[in-house]
């Protein structure tokens, strides 16, 4: 079964926010192979908004700015988080 399971009881809202000389957040997202959905973070770098946040390897993205983005096609995530990086809006 392919199907996302996810304990809902440890989700958690992280803020992020860019940081003035580091390009990008300093997260590097993955998905499901198959189904180009459910995306989650492989790794996070040291120093970097997406660990100042809380953010940490194997969390799932569940939602950015309130938008379910669990089933939404990866290519379309990571340009909705580019766009957002660009208005400081995360």
């Amino acid at each position: 079964d392919s199907r996302l399971k996810i304990d809902l009881n440890t989700e958690r809202k992280c803020f992020l926010h860019t940081k003035p000389g580091f390009e990008g957040l300093g997260i590097h997202i993955a998905c499901d192979k198959k189904t180009r959905c459910s995306p989650y973070i492989y790794e996070v770098e040291s120093n970097s908004p997406g660990l100042k946040a809380g953010l940490r390897k194997n969390d799932y993205i569940l939602k950015i700015n309130d938008e379910d983005v669990v089933f939404l096609d990866f290519n379309l995530l990571i340009s909705r988080i580019q766009s957002l990086i660009k208005e400081d809006n995360l």
